[in-house]
């Protein structure tokens, strides 16, 4: 006579998942884009510097018309080959040859 066949597992259905295991990332992406949209279209498009920058120092212009007080006279300095923006205070840009 054949042997009774023995058990060797059971198997069951695993619990279907509930509607939020189901949706969660889907309510999550909605969620997600819709906070996108209100910080999106809340902006107002300028920036608030967090202070004024502050001007150079410059000179307060005479109330009443009268002569320049601009320095108008050409510019004195000596022409020595290098490039230069003119007049004293400004920046010169030397150039330089490598075949002296």
């Amino acid at each position: 006579m054949a042997k009774a066949p023995t058990v060797i597992g059971v198997l069951t259905e695993p619990t279907p998942p509930t509607w939020w295991q189901a949706n969660r990332h889907k309510v999550l992406a909605i969620a997600g884009l819709l906070i996108g949209l209100y910080v999106g279209t809340h902006q107002d498009g300028t920036h608030q510097p967090s202070r004024a920058p502050h001007p150079g120092h410059t000179r307060p212009t005479p109330s009443t018309p009268g002569p320049s007080s601009t320095n108008t006279a050409p510019d004195t300095q000596p022409d020595t080959g290098h490039a230069s923006a003119g007049g004293a205070g400004r920046i010169t840009i030397g150039i330089f040859s490598s075949n002296r």
